[in-house]
This record gives C-alpha cells, structure tokens and sequence, in this order.
C-alpha cells in the first residue's frame, strides 16, 4: 500500500523536475521573507521544499501556501499535481485507499500541460501508482 509520506516524497521529486530555474527564482522571492534572504539564495528546488516541509509550511497532504505561490507567480499547473496529490494523501489517511491500489491518480499533467512547466513529455506522461511511489519511497516496515 502507498504511505501518504511515499506520495509526498514522490511529489517533492515531480515539483524538483517540473520547476525551472526562472521559476524558482520567483518561488523563493515569494519565500524570502519566511526563510530568510540569506538561507534562500542558494537553495535548489530540493532544498527549497524541504525548507519548507521542516518549516511546516507544507506537509503532507497540505499544501494550500504552495499553490497560493504557484498562482501567484503563474504555476496554476502546477497546482494540479498538487490536488492530486492531496486527494491521494487524504485517502490514505482515511483509510479509504487498498492494498491493490484500487485508488490510482495520475499526477503528472494533463495531455494538454505536456511540457508546460519544464517537464519532457517523458516525465509528464508517467502515471503514479501506489507501487511505483513504494519503489521510490518504501515504507519502513
């Protein structure tokens, strides 16, 4: 079964590949008052959303101040992955996802977003199964 820190750790990844340069530049602008201008500046997308993690500006399933930013500065696509995201984690945590992956979203963007936000086409086609987040992020067991 998919752990809901799997998908979050899975979407922390899909955002690092996603985000451009130009587009982190004006994400951490939006940040650099809660972090600090002089932490920021160096921070890559990773270390941009772990700050933000540690900070609990976002967790998981909540990332409400993130797709403020992303709307913000123009990532409404982004958002997308977002509410999947969220949808998947909150499942989960209610118990209403199985062991066979019977619940399946597809987090990468729609057809229509192909490329959009940085991606390849490879990266935005992939569909995120319970097994496929197990084989990124395996639950401690």
């Amino acid at each position: 079964m998919a752990s809901a820190a799997g998908i979050h750790s899975l979407l922390t990844i899909r955002l690092k590949n996603e985000i451009t340069e130009d587009q982190l530049k004006l994400i951490k602008h939006c940040f650099t008052r809660k972090i600090g201008a002089g932490r920021i500046e160096n921070m890559d997308t990773l270390d941009l959303l772990n700050e933000l993690n540690n900070r609990m500006i976002i967790s998981e399933g909540k990332y409400y101040k993130l797709r403020k930013v992303f709307k913000k500065v123009g990532l409404e696509k982004l958002n997308r992955q977002l509410d999947k995201a969220e949808k998947r984690i909150q499942e989960i945590k209610s118990g209403k996802a199985n062991g066979k992956n019977e619940v399946k979203e597809d987090l990468s963007s729609s057809e229509s977003d192909e490329g959009a936000c940085g991606g390849s086409e490879e990266q935005t086609d992939k569909s995120w199964s319970g097994d496929e987040i197990l084989r990124v992020a395996p639950e401690a067991g």
